[in-house]
């Protein structure tokens, strides 16, 4: 028998997630399905602004994995880094609790430039894609508002979720979680109608996942998919 004849349409995958199960998925995921069929919804939940700037640590995850410079030890950042900045602030006193490293910092301010002249979160993310040579993969944020996830502990503090996960290294106990109804971004909606399948990461189902789907619309699309799945996270091994 000679061999099959050629598939003229291979449908397009869209991948939901947060940062540290996307980054360990993404590439994956893009070697066993080729060039350009791959596109990535980052979470946005995760966001915050830092010193001015929009930082987007779950999109940054992704984006520097699918570059081969993800520090897949730290589980955050970029490989090689250096934190000179972030000792100078330490010592004119401003807190350090959210680790910004060297290298990382230029791309929070090229994006940051983006934004103050009028650029979308989905603009400057396709920017910063190509300028680390992103160009097989569409990385999108899940949103271009502001859409960050808060949290509410037992003890009746107010957090953003980075200062709940990073600062107090998650041990409040949480009372409630409250994700944005923000907007989706345009183009993350778009992706999810033409998509063939959609995988739901190995991310937190509420604070990844979840804030993911709280944004208007995305739900809707998602189930509009023909090929739904699923990818448990895995837990103590």
């Amino acid at each position: 028998m000679g061999a099959p004849p050629p598939i003229s349409h291979q449908p397009q995958v869209v991948l939901l997630t947060g940062g540290l199960g996307g980054a360990r998925l993404a590439p994956a995921l893009r070697a066993a399905l080729g060039p350009d069929r791959l596109t990535v919804i980052a979470n946005s939940g995760d966001d915050l602004s830092w010193m001015g700037l929009r930082v987007c640590p779950d999109l940054d995850s992704v984006l520097y994995a699918l570059a081969g410079r993800w520090d897949a030890a730290r589980g955050w950042g970029l490989r090689d880094e250096t934190w000179h900045v972030r000792d100078q602030l330490a010592a004119l006193g401003q807190a350090t609790w959210f680790g910004i490293g060297d290298r990382d910092l230029a791309y929070h301010l090229q994006r940051g430039e983006m934004l103050r002249g009028g650029a979308t979160l989905t603009q400057a993310t396709q920017l910063l894609a190509s300028r680390l040579g992103v160009t097989d993969v569409t990385v999108l944020p899940a949103s271009d508002a502001k859409a960050e996830t808060q949290i509410t502990t037992c003890d009746g503090r107010e957090l953003h979720f980075q200062e709940w996960y990073v600062r107090d290294r998650a041990l409040p106990e949480v009372r409630t979680t409250r994700l944005a109804q923000a907007p989706a971004a345009p183009a993350a909606l778009a992706a999810l109608q033409a998509a063939g399948a959609v995988i739901l990461g190995p991310s937190n189902p509420i604070s990844s996942i979840g804030a993911i789907v709280a944004l208007e619309g995305i739900a809707e699309a998602v189930r509009r998919v023909p090929i739904r799945i699923a990818v448990s996270p895995v837990v103590n091994g």
